[in-house]
């Protein structure tokens, strides 16, 4: 067979280097005996017989020959031996080896970026043209490119694959049992070599089956590059998952056919396959696409923002413009619009464009003045009111000025979409501190004061954004806690802590402050099963907040019980100490968000600027920081005391702020055991739900000034 041609080749070089795979064949080794004596017994014996039997032929009387009485002395003792070897358990070694075939996945790209048709030199073009249309296939190559029938990156790996018979395919499968599978935002099975051959075990030999190449070939000519996500991390795991450590197969390798823009949004590639067990084992020859020479190119980066809102929220759509080739290009434009997808239930329907409305709450486009230097990123802030339940398809699409457009080598990558969910409901919160300190005050009345209520959709009733409950442990017991006074009185007046599932989830968030767990309960009899079931709150999608104390009840109390696994960061006894030590009231500090922090919308707290819509992620850290000479969050504020984790962050927790002290960035009493600094603001997942922690007990001055 006809070596592969092009990049693809050089790439499974190393798979295909090694030799076929053997049949099997069978050894035979020796005869040996389980429980023959040592050689000198044997020895002894055999001459102890012959002079026995030499003996007693020597005294019988009759007229046979000396020859012949000599071999009746020879057959005696061979019987007697026989008789002896018998005993001792003969056999023979019989050494049976059989090769079976390894198994090599193969995952291809199908995401949107896959159709992009990439510009390439002659000679490259040339390289590409004989690896799709190889020897014998000539009259079909078409003169470049941009003649043939599918140029985009998905075209060309199909055709690659599938040319001449599936060679690319057969060669492979000569060697491995071939499993095929598609993925973009998840995976999909196109067909395996093992599947066929066991559908075909029973069959009368000329009946046969269809050959599975044939099948594979057309499964990948079946798929379309229209994958909203490309998920790399994941493909990869499904397959460590499915594959590895099984003792009935082993994994050769992963052939990972992709463009390589991941856009996973928190799952890296590269951290997620270390993080598996077995990494080591997991052989990934990875095939590049596109071209990374293109000349020019303008793209738009994955968008963020929420994935589901309330009703009448304002939603915040950020992204970056990357380039190519072109600095200095503007004015450049980037367009948000929007298409409801599905209807308030989330049955399906025909995309319906929705007309943006004209208002200080929305910014349907910006116009740059032109593209900053190639390793700088152009940040985008686009924003919409959403005033109907439903799901919405939002894209961000940028362009070129009409004079340059025909610069831009790849125009599908100038569009990022993002799906988002607008429910018409209320978000259901239980507030539990200990006493009432400053931030108990201030977010117990920012989330039971709501005025006025929301506006139902198509003019229904008023909703109130938060229906929330306050608990105050410390507080007298003949005071009604704080509760929303909704309109039609669904809520009602709360004065302990539910400690039965139904009641608990019917909460969506729930706050717990520096509080006793064993009050939290009504008592330490049922502090277990309480705490067990605010855990299992969690796994099954509920929000959790936890502000540390200066008592340090939250995070100390929570080790060694159902909630110890719930906390970001590596908490132990011994932060008491460091805390205490460090934190005296004497040296002030601020905080510092990280890359994560910066895109959160916890953090963006102050309204959008009048002249250039909501605040960049750059600008929101540099107001936390208090390095944004145009405003502040509060006039002199500054910290004094937060929660000292000498452990640091846990595995798969993110932070989103740190400690640091302006003037000073190695002061020891913001650094933890790991010379890190101290982390104030973090986040992770748990189950289906999500945890954040603050260790900072004292946000509620940043919205003095603001009055609410």
């Amino acid at each position: 067979m006809a070596p592969m041609p092009g990049p693809l080749a050089a790439a499974l070089a190393p798979l295909l280097a090694a030799p076929l795979l053997a049949e099997v064949h069978v050894e035979q080794g020796p005869w040996r005996w389980t429980s023959l004596p040592a050689p000198w017994v044997l020895t002894v014996l055999v001459l102890g017989l012959l002079v026995a039997a030499r003996w007693i032929y020597a005294r019988e009387r009759g007229s046979a020959s000396p020859g012949r009485r000599l071999l009746l002395v020879g057959l005696r003792v061979a019987a007697l031996l026989l008789v002896v070897l018998l005993i001792a358990g003969p056999y023979r070694e019989e050494v049976r080896t059989a090769e079976e075939k390894s198994h090599l996945v193969v995952l291809v790209d199908t995401s949107a970026s896959m159709k992009n048709e990439d510009a390439y030199p002659p000679d490259e073009e040339a390289r590409l043209l004989t690896a799709a249309w190889p020897e014998g296939d000539e009259a079909a190559r078409p003169g470049s490119l941009a003649a043939a029938p599918d140029a985009s990156r998905l075209g060309l790996t199909v055709r690659v694959l599938t040319a001449r018979d599936s060679a690319v395919l057969r060669r492979l499968a000569e060697r491995f049992v071939l499993h095929v599978f598609a993925f973009d935002e998840d995976w999909r099975s196109l067909g395996s070599t093992e599947v066929v051959a066991e559908e075909r075990r029973g069959r009368p030999a000329n009946e046969g089956a269809e050959d599975p190449l044939a099948l594979l070939a057309r499964a990948l000519a079946a798929q379309t590059p229209s994958g909203p996500r490309t998920r790399i991390g994941v493909a990869l795991r499904n397959v460590a998952t499915q594959f590895l450590g099984r003792p009935d197969q082993r994994l050769a390798g992963v052939v990972l056919i992709t463009d390589g823009q991941d856009t996973s949004e928190g799952e890296p590639p590269l951290e997620v396959v270390t993080s598996l067990p077995g990494a080591r084992q997991l052989h990934v020859v990875a095939v590049g696409l596109g071209n990374p020479d293109s000349d020019k190119n303008l793209r738009v980066d994955p968008i963020r923002a929420k994935d589901v809102v309330l009703l009448h929220d304002t939603v915040l759509f950020e992204t970056d413009l990357r380039h190519k080739g072109l600095a200095g290009v503007g004015p450049v434009t980037a367009r948000l619009t929007l298409e409801q997808i599905a209807d308030a239930e989330g049955r399906p329907m025909v995309p319906q464009p929705i007309d943006l409305p004209s208002d200080d709450r929305t910014r349907e486009r910006v116009e740059a003045a032109a593209l900053p230097a190639e390793n700088e990123a152009l940040p985008v802030a686009l924003s919409a009111r959403f005033d109907e339940p439903g799901t919405y398809r939002v894209s961000i699409t940028a362009a070129l000025p009409e004079s340059r457009k025909r610069e831009d080598a790849i125009l599908d990558d100038n569009v990022a979409t993002h799906e988002l969910r607008v429910v018409d409901t209320s978000i259901r919160v239980l507030f539990v501190d200990y006493e009432a300190r400053w931030d108990w005050r201030f977010l117990s009345n920012y989330l039971t004061r709501e005025a006025p209520p929301r506006t139902g959709s198509l003019g229904g009733p008023p909703r109130n954004r938060f229906l929330t409950h306050v608990l105050l442990q410390r507080g007298d017991p003949t005071v009604e806690m704080p509760y929303t006074r909704d309109s039609d009185r669904r809520m009602k007046p709360r004065r302990t802590f539910p400690t039965t599932r139904e009641e608990l989830f019917a909460y969506d968030v729930l706050i717990l402050g520096d509080v006793d767990l064993a009050a939290l309960a009504g008592g330490p009899t049922r502090k277990n099963e309480v705490l067990g079931l605010i855990r299992s709150f969690v796994e099954e999608g509920g929000g959790i907040a936890l502000q540390a104390g200066t008592d340090m009840r939250n995070p100390l109390d929570m080790l060694g019980t159902p909630l110890a696994d719930l906390l970001p960061l590596s908490a132990a006894e011994g932060d008491r100490k460091a805390t205490q030590s460090a934190m005296t009231g004497t040296r002030s500090f601020r905080m510092r968000l990280s890359e994560a922090g910066r895109a959160h919308p916890a953090f963006n707290i102050l309204p959008p600027d009048a002249e250039k819509g909501p605040l960049s992620p750059e600008r929101v850290a540099r107001i936390w920081a208090n390095e944004d000479e145009r405003v502040s969050l509060s006039e002199g504020w500054l910290w004094w005391w937060a929660y000292r984790c000498v452990g640091g962050l846990r595995p798969g927790a993110v932070a989103l702020a740190t400690a640091f002290r302006p003037g000073a960035p190695d002061a020891r009493d913001l650094l933890d055991g790991r010379d890190q600094p101290i982390v104030l603001c973090a986040t992770k997942s748990f189950g289906k739900g999500r945890v954040f922690w603050t260790g900072i007990d004292y946000l509620a001055p940043l919205r003095r000034e603001h009055g609410d």
